[in-house]
């Protein structure tokens, strides 16, 4: 889930398969919802139930993988994705490029959030904020 992004579909059955198990699931008749599930999706702190929405759970975790690759260039996995997409750049620059593999779609996919949090931008994604702190150059992730 760290490293690819996850169809829509996929996330959406998990999301399903936690409200039926959340909300009972009998054969027969009807149950009852006692919240909509974007208020249970909500943080706590916000009021709802801290459920986590996959696919912003998924794009949070692929900006952290772009956090790692930006701090720690001497990787492995940053030296070879550099020789393989981005060789006179660095990571928040680099391009989609020809015939990319899914790893780096992916990850193209979460940093676009991880770009606006170094921006200075709060970036909100559902329950998971990226904070500059003042004076920092780091990222803290919240939720």
């Amino acid at each position: 889930m760290s490293v690819f992004k996850i169809p829509m579909g996929v996330c959406d059955d998990i999301q399903k398969m936690m409200a039926k198990f959340w909300w009972g699931s009998k054969r027969e008749g009807r149950n009852i919802h006692w919240a909509k599930w974007e208020k249970m999706s909500q943080a706590k702190c916000l009021g709802g139930m801290g459920f986590h929405d996959f696919s912003s759970f998924n794009r949070a975790l692929l900006a952290k993988q772009g956090w790692r690759i930006q701090q720690c260039p001497d990787s492995l996995v940053a030296r070879v994705l550099q020789a393989k997409y981005f060789q006179s750049k660095n990571f928040l620059d680099a391009k989609l490029g020809s015939n990319p593999l899914y790893i780096w779609r992916s990850l193209l996919w979460g940093r676009k959030i991880f770009a606006r949090a170094l921006g200075g931008e709060l970036a909100m994604v559902r329950n998971f904020m990226f904070i500059r702190p003042i004076g920092s150059h780091s990222l803290q992730l919240s939720s």
